[in-house]
């Protein structure tokens, strides 16, 4: 599955979540609603991925690395920003499991009773959520990893009222557990 130039290829179920039907309903009614890219059931976890490429745009979004961050337009910084569409994408996705009759939400109802099972407040799966970030934001003061250590602590922050790990990986960096990455050209 191809997002912002890259190509994730998941080792078991996965859906990319901002294409799915029932997505855009929730859109519809809710046009501020943001959700992750991609979603993701392996053995270990379930993976909420979203996917910031800004590679050749650094300069553009280098704003985005400031923690607690928001513009003179309105717009955040990734801490922000995947903390709301984290929290959006569990809206939508427990709409669609107590959805009566409606058919554009099949293809989400298993990824919300996956969520809902007793795994997670066991402790026997995790809740990954992942920041995959592209691009060469280091300076001459933080080196690319001090600024995602810090992006992840501030998600994480923001994140607490919610059992998860978070992560904030490049392609030099993520694990390959679960999924794996690779460039493409469109």
């Amino acid at each position: 599955m191809v997002e912002s130039k890259l190509n994730f290829t998941f080792s078991d179920q996965a859906i990319k979540f901002d294409d799915t039907r029932f997505y855009g309903i929730f859109k519809s009614y809710l046009p501020s609603g943001k959700g992750v890219d991609f979603l993701s059931i392996n053995q270990d976890a379930f993976i909420m991925l979203e996917v910031k490429n800004c590679t050749g745009y650094e300069r553009e979004n280098a704003w985005r690395t400031k923690t607690d961050f928001v513009n003179e337009n309105g717009e955040e910084g990734f801490d922000i920003e995947v903390a709301k569409k984290v929290a959006g994408t569990l809206t939508c996705l427990t709409g669609a499991g107590i959805a009566y009759n409606l058919g554009e939400a099949d293809e989400l109802k298993p990824y919300f009773q996956e969520l809902a099972s007793k795994k997670y407040e066991k402790g026997k799966k995790v809740l990954q959520i992942i920041l995959f970030l592209e691009g060469d934001f280091g300076s001459k003061t933080r080196t690319k990893k001090m600024i995602m250590k810090r992006i992840r602590d501030k998600i994480s922050e923001k994140l607490k009222w919610l059992n998860c790990t978070v992560r904030v990986v490049d392609l030099n960096t993520y694990n390959k557990n679960g999924y794996s990455v690779e460039n493409v050209m469109m």
